[in-house]
């Protein structure tokens, strides 16, 4: 939390202020902190050993970028639907609602039967290139506001 409060709270006082760097060093030294702790721990919250798996962490690695990209991806969004093309709260839910639902759909069953049938690598790689895709689609979005049902004139 303290690296967030850092992080945020740059934009108001700088990256290289005394408060903005004094808080980092606060973060790295918690985190250096927590993962003495987890070494000398019998039963640490995240086992070393599970950090050397490559396979593990390439794979947590492409499913954070992921995650950073959805959250990215609803925030952005959500502005562009609500500021340029003039969406309420009740719009803006359900043009995402697709986001979610083929998450959900993927995750019960669907995507266990591909990897069985396919492989894990080509059921990743597949995946990545539907949502590079799918982000370069949304990335031609136009930004001209719907017409509006009402005419207004140029005086008002």
């Amino acid at each position: 939390m303290i690296g967030v409060y850092a992080i945020v709270g740059a934009a108001d006082h700088g990256w290289g202020s005394p408060r903005t760097l004094g808080f980092g060093a606060l973060a790295a030294t918690l985190l250096v902190a927590f993962a003495a702790v987890e070494r000398r721990s019998s039963h640490p919250l995240v086992p070393p050993a599970v950090l050397r798996l490559r396979s593990l962490m390439a794979s947590s690695v492409v499913r954070a970028t992921l995650i950073t990209g959805m959250f990215a991806t609803f925030f952005l969004g959500s502005l562009y639907l609500e500021r340029v093309r003039g969406f309420d709260a009740i719009q803006i839910g359900l043009a995402f609602l697709p986001m979610p639902l083929t998450v959900g759909v993927l995750s019960v069953s669907v995507t266990a039967r591909i990897v069985r049938r396919i492989g894990t690598v080509p059921t990743l790689l597949g995946g990545m290139t539907l949502v590079v895709t799918a982000l370069g689609l949304l990335s031609t979005a136009g930004r001209t506001r719907p017409t509006s049902r009402r005419s207004r004139s140029p005086s008002a």
